[in-house]
């Protein structure tokens, strides 16, 4: 074949590949556009069921209040939830005459209850330790708290149920269970038994009474609950999209869009924030962009045991790094930027501060002891920079629920602060501390 055969052929190709691309372009603007068409209908459907839910609910109970109607709509609060901090924060309920799915009455949980003496309000109820579930216990009572998620897990997340998911939906009705025991008024404390034996049957590791590391069963809790509530109930593998072409503002919202075609559920749009990660060529100035949601802000503590800023934390881990690569236009290895930027975030913010690292010297495991400050409240919108932050719809955030361990990796005792959306008079903080089946 002669050069002109090979130019002709390169051409040919080169068209072939440019019509596939626009095939296949064509057909994720049409689903998306299905997606969205599809979404717009569910979510009319459920606010007009949660609308006749509270119309009734005047009707049989008293009015409701501002703060109760305003959960039928667009959730905007936020271990950091987004909302204005003035605004009250409506208790979690769930509907009594609600006739049970045949699912939950196949058999009763075993919770070992202590009932209380007299009336207990929602809310108040402690988690038993079986063995050393203290891990366990803690993450609970942050989820708990959390008024939307706990409304949608037990009124609402059977509707959106996964018959293909890893637990066939068992971990999202025994976490349901769980909620409504402890938003039920009726105990003083329970055992989370059947949640425990069913975490224990899907990874064996949690199935002992042996301590464990809280935030890997929230990481695996929430994996779980997303995965059982997917609407997506195929297994998608997404090519690889390439979003260079587009502005900051269009790439956000097309890669949220293209990323909802394999997870989409109410995990996600509550808790998953959307990342933009760039490198760039300190030579040419090329860029490349690549997008992915994350569910926690994960902020390095320092070697040091000095005092630990949130804010400082956030500032450092999107600060460019020097990193060496191969650059696309320059076509040789080059010095680039490599940098992480918050492009949307979610209701619910999750900070993980790593405390725990790995002593090579010795080869053991230990756990820093930093200081750490933080705020009650923050607008976590001054670190969206990606296009000026119009992609992001979330900024002030209020601590909502904090997650503590005591003590060093050869023994410790998990413990949860919650912000209370039950006891608010002048007598008792809005913070409440869980221990176990104390509560104080």
């Amino acid at each position: 074949m002669d050069k002109g055969e090979e130019d002709i052929a390169l051409t040919k190709a080169l068209l072939e590949k440019e019509l596939e691309e626009k095939r296949v372009r064509a057909e994720v603007e049409e689903k998306r556009k299905a997606r969205r068409a599809k979404e717009d209908e569910l979510q009319r459907q459920l606010r007009q069921e949660l609308e006749k839910n509270l119309e009734e609910k005047k009707r049989r109970e008293r009015p409701v209040s501002p703060a109760v109607a305003r959960v039928t709509r667009v959730p905007d609060r936020g271990a950091f939830s987004s909302g204005e901090s003035s605004a009250p924060v409506p208790t979690p309920k769930f509907d009594r005459g609600a006739k049970p799915t045949p699912a939950s009455q196949a058999r009763a949980r075993n919770f070992a209850p202590v009932y209380t003496l007299g009336q207990r309000k929602a809310g108040l109820t402690g988690l038993r330790n079986l063995g050393n579930t203290c891990y366990m216990n803690s993450v609970l009572q942050c989820m708990a708290n959390f008024t939307v998620p706990a409304e949608y897990f037990m009124n609402h997340f059977e509707r959106h149920l996964n018959p293909n998911s890893e637990t066939r939906g068992e971990i999202a009705r025994e976490f349901s269970e769980v909620l409504r025991a402890l938003w039920g008024g009726k105990f003083q404390a329970v055992s989370p038994v059947d949640m425990k034996r069913a975490v224990g049957r899907y990874l064996p590791r949690f199935a002992g009474s042996t301590q464990q590391d809280a935030q890997e069963f929230f990481v695996k809790l929430m994996e779980w609950l997303h995965d059982d509530v997917n609407e997506v109930h195929s297994k998608v593998t997404l090519p690889e999209a390439d979003f260079n072409k587009l502005s900051e503002s269009d790439g956000a919202k097309e890669a949220w869009e293209f990323l909802a075609a394999a997870e989409k559920s109410f995990v996600v749009t509550t808790f998953r924030r959307l990342d933009a990660s760039t490198l760039t060529c300190r030579a040419c100035g090329w860029r490349s962009v690549k997008y992915d949601t994350n569910m926690e802000l994960v902020l390095q503590l320092p070697a040091d045991n000095s005092r630990y800023d949130v804010r400082r934390g956030i500032r450092e881990m999107l600060s460019p790094e020097e990193v060496e690569y191969s650059c696309e236009r320059c076509r040789r290895p080059r010095k680039c930027d490599k940098q992480l930027h918050l492009a949307r975030l979610p209701p619910i913010l999750v900070v993980h501060l790593k405390r725990f690292y790995e002593d090579h010297s010795l080869g053991v495991w230990r756990k820093k002891q930093n200081f750490v400050e933080f705020d009650n409240q923050f607008n976590a919108g001054e670190f969206v920079t990606w296009a000026g932050g119009r992609a992001n719809y979330h900024c002030k955030y209020r601590l909502f629920a904090v997650c503590n361990h005591f003590g060093t990796m050869e023994g410790g005792h998990y413990t949860a602060y919650c912000y209370s959306q039950v006891r608010r008079t002048v007598h008792h903080t809005r913070l409440l501390y869980y221990n176990r089946s104390l509560i104080n």
